[in-house]
């Protein structure tokens, strides 16, 4: 709890022509410059693509820790548009834990 998860979101473009793409993440703090923020949504609107390249987008959150005694799951997934349609993927799910500490107890007869 409390510490950095980084996402990398990478655009691939094997193609011979170059590509925009629109992107969309929702519970970013911090990301690659570039992004219109509102609320916890980012949105990248020109995210240029060359032929045959790539793009790589980097998304910080920070992993509430407040008063989660049991933990939970971070989900997180991204929209990626262009001219010829929209599609959603997803992370796999970061478990959030608390901090634990255990002290053993040593008994004398």
């Amino acid at each position: 709890m409390g510490e950095l998860v980084s996402y990398t979101i990478v655009l691939s473009n094997a193609g011979s022509a170059a590509v925009t793409a629109r992107v969309t993440d929702t519970l970013a703090v911090s990301a690659t410059p570039g992004y219109a923020q509102s609320g916890q949504t980012l949105a990248w609107s020109k995210v240029a693509v060359p032929a045959d390249g790539t793009a790589v987008l980097t998304v910080t959150v920070r992993a509430a820790s407040g008063p989660l005694p049991k933990g939970y799951t971070l989900f997180n997934s991204v929209t990626i548009g262009t001219a010829d349609g929209e599609f959603t993927r997803s992370a796999p799910g970061v478990s959030v834990e608390p901090w634990r500490a255990y002290a053993p107890i040593v008994r004398r007869p």
